[in-house]
């Protein structure tokens, strides 16, 4: 565990603010922040690769993660900023509120859902002075990335991080009851953006429906009222011979999860803009639960 912005206490003026704001175009098109921006493909030189195929990360090198950091991180990135913003317009009661907040990212990977969602909570909610994280990722390249743009956050928006990174695979229910123990707290906010497909592709968990297991776990893990921020890929999988957004809601009908938000039908599109591509698409199924 390490802390990053340091135990000093700051105070947010108003031209600090200017550095939280994200872009978001008439279309819905987000503009990926330019410290983000720069930070991502000029310091860490990540660069955009779409590639068709499965997103199975956990054995990738360094170099294929940067891939991943410049292409599939600014989608995360805009499809939770977005769905967070929208959760505080629409629905604002149902958003834990607190000046020290605690979040579980289950499959962080790079982090873009977490530095999307912590920019939106920061923008509305100025106040937030300490956000506590406990990262989970079979990737430890991921995990690197992770705490190094965690620290550049901090730094922009003058509020205190502390990680817990947790470098774990998951290949069975044994891996599954054994993070069980090790993460004992209970969490304001818990994530899962597109990792629990990787189960359904590898057809882990018993064959079983993995969103049964994950989503139970996870809301097991939160406060009264917490919020579990659920995201997908839409595809077929051959494997499950069903759509996974089919999966989700057979899952979440059968756990009983009081559900605040979801996309419409079977996908919602997202855009993002960045300087390594314009107005670049993400289809997702989500749903907001809240315990």
């Amino acid at each position: 565990m390490f802390e990053i912005g340091g135990n000093a206490l700051r105070v947010m003026r108003e031209d600090d603010l200017a550095s939280l704001y994200v872009d978001v175009q008439g279309d819905g098109t987000v503009i990926l922040p330019s410290w983000l921006d720069s930070y991502i493909f000029s310091e860490l030189k990540a660069s955009y690769c779409k590639e068709c195929k499965d997103l199975v990360v956990l054995d990738w090198g360094y170099r294929e993660v940067l891939k991943y950091l410049g292409t599939y991180f600014p989608r995360s990135f805009a499809e939770s900023y977005t769905i967070f913003r929208n959760l505080i317009k629409r629905k604002p009661d149902c958003v834990p509120y607190s000046e020290d907040i605690a979040v579980f990212d289950f499959g962080c990977g790079t982090g873009g859902e977490l530095l999307g969602m912590i920019l939106a909570l920061k923008a509305s909610r100025p106040t937030i002075r300490r956000v506590r994280i406990k990262a989970l990722d079979g990737n430890m390249h991921a995990l690197r990335l992770l705490e190094q743009l965690l620290r550049r956050l901090s730094e922009e928006i003058k509020t205190e991080i502390i990680v817990e990174p947790l470098a774990i695979a998951i290949d069975d229910f044994y891996d599954l009851h054994a993070i069980d123990r090790v993460v004992c707290d209970a969490y304001d906010f818990a994530m899962v953006s597109k990792a629990v497909c990787e189960f359904v592709t590898k057809q882990q968990l018993e064959e079983n429906n993995p969103y049964i297991h994950i989503a139970k776990f996870l809301m097991s893990k939160l406060k009264e009222k917490g919020i579990l921020y659920l995201s997908d890929i839409t595809t077929y999988n051959s494997e499950a011979q069903e759509w996974l957004s089919v999966l989700v809601d057979t899952a979440l009908a059968q756990i009983g999860c009081d559900v605040v938000l979801s996309s419409s039908g079977y996908c919602e599109v997202f855009k993002v803009s960045h300087s390594a591509r314009s107005q670049d698409l993400s289809k997702i199924t989500w749903r907001i639960l809240r315990k």
